[in-house]
């Protein structure tokens, strides 16, 4: 009947993007965003910056902060359907991303020892868990969702390093510095919570740590830092000009004030779900530890992390006492809110699900098994049948104003401030005579406008200052900046010319894309070479 009941679950999981358009409050500016960046690429610009529509056509540098790759996945499925409508991509994005968590989980648990029909069950849940059904269709954060991809292969490779001779070495750096790199460019939050949970590990195991393996680790992160240098290193070259401090949460939204005011029911169930699968398991494994049986070492250790982090988790949930950790501790005030642990609730309760090996584990990990079973069916059946238990919240598309441009008006009132200009001419200046500005071509990353002046006139452009947007005239670059809500202004000189607008990337900006190009490129030739040799040395002992 088990089994029955998460085939159904898989099966309503699996239909939800052809049925239904369910999302929630983070998913208006993702199916945007999927809009904007798939409609970038398919105009032939493949690093996509800038978003010229935004702001009622004033433009945002949005991409130059948000990781990219969840909006490369969605182009992937563009370009090879033909599909662009963003909630029918945001859906597909979101299958692949359930799927291809089954089969990334599935590799950390057969390196835990874990085989056959268990480890398949504890896939399932991994990949079809009620939490990812919150995740996708309640806050619909869709990069979170495509970090579950990534987070077993990270684990996945501190595992491989923690057992790995000399002779493999690399492939666990490799593993551990592709999956941690892949999780920069998908979700910031998510990668320090996995970087925090690491630190966490570190602190309880560190008499399995040697030296090699802080080597490894230490070689792993700075792969990391140079394959997810194209990104980074552009946002420290922009960061000045944007509102990126609005991203620090030191007052995050607690759940047990919100139920105090009657708020975050819905939440609450996943929460619970989450803790009492918690309760189970670590209930099961203190029964263990007072009967004196033996507990087998791979569940010691699994049951001894993943326990840590709850506690963790728990701490930081609470009022009034978490709150100076939040404000002082870095990286808290990224993570934003203790929500963002509970992935690790998941994995550790799929890990023990997966390994558990005494009848008293096993036991405790059927239960559950049931309960989220029966907990992932009701949500689901919701989704599918498009049915809302409180009303649908929407936020307009530009609402991600942490990513606009600092010059611009105050966040509570550029979309209003901008939509009153949205009609204005591409140049705006005080103009006589035959006096022209007008704009003569435009593409992604340009604009053309031919000036004919009596003397020089102050020009405002119809897009926000930027400073990588740079002007020029007569091949000189002319002096630009900000007026009083942001747009683009310059002094034009007197003349009969043309001055043209170029997207141009900043020193680091390239610096980082050359530094990502040439670490892919090294080690695609170290692998290929070490192939090369282990084939010569493999003929070489042939008799």
């Amino acid at each position: 009947m088990l089994e029955i009941l998460l085939a159904l679950v898989v099966l309503l999981e699996l239909i939800a993007p052809f049925v239904s358009n369910t999302y929630g409050v983070d998913g208006g500016y993702h199916v945007s965003w999927i809009g904007e960046f798939t409609s970038l690429l398919a105009r032939g610009v493949y690093l996509p910056r800038w978003i010229p529509e935004a702001y009622s056509g004033f433009g945002a540098p949005s991409f130059y902060f948000y990781p990219p790759l969840t909006y490369y996945i969605a182009y992937v499925f563009r370009a090879a359907t033909g599909v662009t409508n963003s909630i029918t991509l945001f859906q597909m994005t979101g299958l692949f991303a359930t799927v291809a968590s089954f089969f990334t989980v599935r590799t950390l648990l057969s390196a835990l020892g874990s085989e056959g029909y268990q480890k398949n069950i504890a896939a399932s849940l991994y990949a079809f868990a009620p939490l990812r059904i919150a995740e996708l269709y309640s806050r619909s954060n869709l990069s979170v969702h495509v970090g579950y991809i990534f987070l077993p292969l990270v684990w996945y490779g501190i595992v491989v390093i923690l057992q790995s001779q000399r002779v493999t070495r690399l492939r666990g750096i490799l593993i551990l510095a592709f999956s941690l790199a892949l999780l920069a460019i998908t979700n910031i939050p998510l990668l320090f919570v996995t970087l925090t949970s690491i630190g966490v590990a570190a602190i309880l195991f560190y008499k399995r740590i040697t030296r090699s393996v802080m080597e490894d680790v230490a070689l792993a992160g700075l792969l990391v830092i140079a394959l997810s240098a194209f990104h980074f290193f552009t946002v420290l070259s922009y960061m000045p000009y944007s509102n990126l401090t609005g991203l620090l949460v030191i007052r995050p939204a607690y759940l047990l004030t919100d139920l105090l005011h009657g708020a975050s029911m819905a939440a609450a169930y996943h929460v619970f779900l989450v803790f009492i699968a918690i309760v189970i398991i670590g209930g099961a494994f203190t029964k263990l530890r007072r009967s004196k049986r033996g507990i087998d070492p791979q569940e010691r250790t699994v049951m001894k992390l993943g326990l840590a982090v709850a506690s963790l988790v728990v701490f930081l949930s609470l009022p009034v006492v978490s709150v100076p950790f939040w404000r002082f501790l870095p990286p808290l005030p990224l993570i934003q809110d203790s929500w963002r642990f509970y992935s690790y609730g998941l994995l550790f309760v799929v890990a023990m699900v997966a390994i558990a090996s005494t009848p008293t584990m096993r036991k405790a990990s059927r239960a559950v098994v049931w309960i989220w079973v029966l907990g992932a069916l009701g949500p689901m059946l919701l989704v599918v049948f498009h049915f809302h238990l409180y009303p649908h919240f929407e936020r307009p598309s530009d609402i991600a104003t942490e990513y606009l441009t600092n010059h611009a008006v105050s966040r509570d009132s550029v979309v209003l401030t901008m939509k009153r200009h949205q009609n204005d001419v591409p140049a705006l200046a005080s103009l006589s005579g035959n006096e022209r500005v007008e704009l003569a071509a435009q593409s992604l990353t340009s604009e053309t406008f031919e000036a004919t002046l009596k003397s020089p006139r102050t020009v405002t452009f119809h897009r926000f200052y930027w400073p990588a947007w740079r002007l020029y005239s007569n091949g000189q670059e002319l002096k630009t900046w900000p007026d009083s809500i942001g747009r683009a202004t310059a002094d034009l000189p007197a003349g009969n010319y043309e001055a043209i607008w170029k997207l141009e990337r900043s020193p680091l900006e390239q610096a980082g894309l050359w530094v990502s190009v040439l670490t892919v490129a090294g080690i695609i030739a170290i692998m290929a070479a070490g192939r090369v040799r282990r084939r010569g040395m493999a003929k070489g002992a042939q008799p």
